[in-house]
């Protein structure tokens, strides 16, 4: 499945009102109802949104579509979940992988960058080697390095503690890029349209202008 079959997936469940039009789709409002002449609220196939009249910056349609303005012009409260449950319903794309056993450590494969983003137990950020990852969950997490032999020396697993948190991260924690921060993101790891993930390190916050100066207060 591509980006245009979860943009279908989504305006369809979400916008029944929208019609196409050219490369978009059009409706009245943030709520999907149908438009009068021409709509003011306009979906872009890349998952942005925007309304025209104002009353909706341009921004992810998701964030449109679980918002507190959409809630308060139709009373229904819609989470993230539920707006990826849908996509899997209607394209068999799952965006939610099952949580395995090495989750607790914290650790991403950073597919541009191949290397692995760590969350340390004090909240802070690194981007590591594979060396360097492993020497950190030795030392913090005490994880052995040696694959486990029973009583008799035989082996127990083809891999070590280390490996299997390093080969999880690769296969089931991957993100194609990481951003230290995105002003009005939580953080956590996002989609776009397209497929291509990446995981916010921290919140940011929404950039607020400085107030102008004219030149004969910057005189003074």
């Amino acid at each position: 499945m591509g980006s245009s079959d979860i943009m279908e997936s989504i305006v369809q469940r979400w916008f029944k009102g929208a019609v196409i039009e050219g490369k978009e789709w059009s409706c009245g409002d943030i709520t999907g109802r149908a438009q009068n002449n021409r709509g003011s609220f306009h979906i872009c196939r890349d998952g942005t949104c925007i309304d025209f009249d104002g009353s909706w910056p341009r921004s992810n349609v998701i964030e449109a579509i679980t918002s507190d303005d959409r809630l308060s012009l139709t009373g229904e409260k819609i989470t993230v979940e539920q707006v990826f449950e849908g996509i899997c319903e209607d394209t068999g794309e799952d965006f939610f992988k099952a949580e395995t056993g090495s989750d607790r450590y914290n650790v991403w494969f950073v597919k541009s960058k191949e290397k692995f983003l760590w969350c340390a137990p004090d909240k802070t950020w690194s981007l590591l080697s594979e060396r360097m990852l492993k020497e950190q969950l030795r030392v913090v997490y005490g994880l052995e390095d040696q694959n486990p032999k029973d009583e008799k020396g035989n082996p127990l697993d083809n891999k070590s503690e280390v490996e299997t948190v390093v080969s999880d991260a690769i296969q089931n924690r991957r993100v194609d890029y990481n951003l230290r921060a995105l002003a009005g993101h939580e953080a956590g790891i996002e989609r776009l349209p397209d497929g291509a993930t990446y995981m916010i390190e921290r919140s940011g916050r929404w950039l607020e202008p400085r107030p102008s100066v004219s030149c004969q207060q910057a005189a003074h």
